[in-house]
């Protein structure tokens, strides 16, 4: 999963043709494209099923929950 910063959107890395990448969403949809200087890449953990990046905090303080 890569982050598309320009659009604030998670996709799947599909294709690249020169500097122009191509992305799905996780749950599928419509590809669309943007430029590769604009990616960067999502730690698996940060993500949810819809592809929506959860917040690094969120995350943290879902795991200290149980303790």
């Amino acid at each position: 999963m890569v982050l598309d910063t320009l659009n604030g959107r998670t996709g799947a890395f599909m294709d690249r043709v020169g500097t122009v990448v191509f992305l799905r969403p996780a749950g599928g949809g419509v590809e669309w494209d943007v430029d590769g200087r604009w990616l960067e890449r999502v730690p698996p953990f940060a993500t949810q099923p819809g592809g929506a990046v959860r917040d690094a905090d969120a995350v943290r303080s879902a795991g200290d929950a149980g303790r």
